[in-house]
């Protein structure tokens, strides 16, 4: 008898279940979660700064690739976790699934039309020396990025960092050829930006 006690106060009490948030989402209060696909290129550019007509003077170069998306398609991604017990049932933790860019940069090739140092040189293959600010391995994650004006200035986004330094200031037209995982490619390069060294 005592054993069953202690069996029925464990299940009460102490085994959590996992069920499903309300299908209205009025449960957790998650919004439906959206899933977008890359259909395009909208820009490239170094740090988002070289946009307008000058030539910017710059000791690190970030890539940005700026991706159109649309949305493919939209489900419920809520989970929740609450105890068994009736006297815990106001205890349970939401976790709600942001919208994402579906699939990710499969390849990449980056190169620049002018000697970055000794050991790089003009036409020199620089993907690798560059740092994803998403992702450690291909394919490399999109992030999607919400617009401020609505779903139409949601876009996806793509960031690298140069791990080299230049040996002196030249003006450098950043190349990019990119693969992504739904088939698509796209080639771009930037707008003239300066590369200096940091001191």
């Amino acid at each position: 008898m005592k054993q069953l006690i202690r069996l029925a106060l464990l299940l009460v009490f102490v085994v959590p279940v996992p069920i499903g948030c309300d299908i209205t989402g009025s449960d957790c209060d998650c919004p439906d979660a959206l899933a977008y696909d890359v259909t395009g290129l909208e820009s490239l550019s170094i740090d988002g700064t070289n946009q307008g007509d000058d030539t910017v003077t710059l000791t690190a170069i970030q890539v940005d690739l700026q991706f159109d998306i649309e949305q493919v398609t939209t489900s419920m991604n809520q989970n929740k976790t609450i105890g068994a017990s009736p006297f815990l049932m106001s205890a349970y933790a939401c976790t709600c699934v942001p919208a994402y860019v579906e699939g990710g940069i499969s390849e990449i090739s980056i190169a620049s039309n002018n000697d970055i140092n000794s050991n790089f040189p003009a036409g020199t293959e620089l993907s690798d020396s560059f740092i994803p600010l998403y992702g450690e391995s291909f394919p490399l994650p999109i992030a999607f990025v919400s617009g401020q004006s609505g779903s139409d200035s949601d876009f996806g986004l793509a960031s690298m960092l140069l791990q080299i330094a230049p040996d002196e200031a030249r003006v450098h037209v950043f190349m990019v050829s990119v693969s992504m995982t739904n088939g698509l490619s796209f080639i771009a390069e930037t707008k003239p930006v300066i590369f200096e060294p940091l001191n």
